[in-house]
């Protein structure tokens, strides 16, 4: 959850969601100075397992298509994703309007959207990179969770319990009287 606190938004993580967020800005900090650069990425958090995949591509559409696929196998298993990537967000003080950002996303099953995080950087040398420590809500995107997703109810009908209710397969397909 996203709120406003007079000057700057808070974010309200559970515990487990915010290791895995400062794991992942960690991560991307130490890849960010590395040969091959910031390689956007995923981790995907299913009960106590965490796994990381990396999402090639030429541009930000092919990266979230490349994430999106790391959700489909069985998005009920998911627990929530980050999807890390090198970007940059625009800022009025900044020398060309815009800064260079570490991005972040992160969205939960039943999240209607992301929500999105960065920490900003300057290159102050080649290959040498000065991450500020504080991070910052950019705003909301699309959720990567396959579209058609939907949460399982958190108590589901069993089949007994629909017919005692009166409803059953065949009114279902029936089409209303006129």
């Amino acid at each position: 959850m996203v709120e406003t606190d007079e000057d700057r938004q808070v974010v309200e993580l559970n515990e487990d969601l915010e290791k895995v967020i400062l794991y992942a800005f960690n991560e991307a900090e130490e890849k960010l100075s590395a040969d091959d650069g910031l390689v956007p990425f995923t981790i995907v958090m299913s009960g106590d397992n965490l796994t990381i995949e990396e999402h090639g591509g030429e541009n930000p559409d092919e990266w979230r298509a490349s994430a999106r696929r790391a959700l489909v196998g069985d998005p009920a298993s998911v627990d929530g994703y980050v999807f890390v990537y090198d970007g940059y967000v625009e800022l009025e003080d900044a020398e060309n309007g815009s800064q260079d950002a570490i991005i972040l996303e992160f969205a939960e099953p039943d999240d209607e959207t992301a929500t999105v995080l960065c920490r900003l950087y300057s290159e102050t040398g080649e290959g040498v990179f000065e991450v500020e420590e504080e991070i910052a809500v950019v705003g909301e995107n699309d959720s990567l969770y396959p579209l058609d997703y939907h949460p399982a109810p958190a108590n589901p009908l069993s089949e007994d319990e629909v017919e005692e209710d009166g409803i059953d397969d065949e009114e279902m397909d029936d089409e209303p009287e006129r």
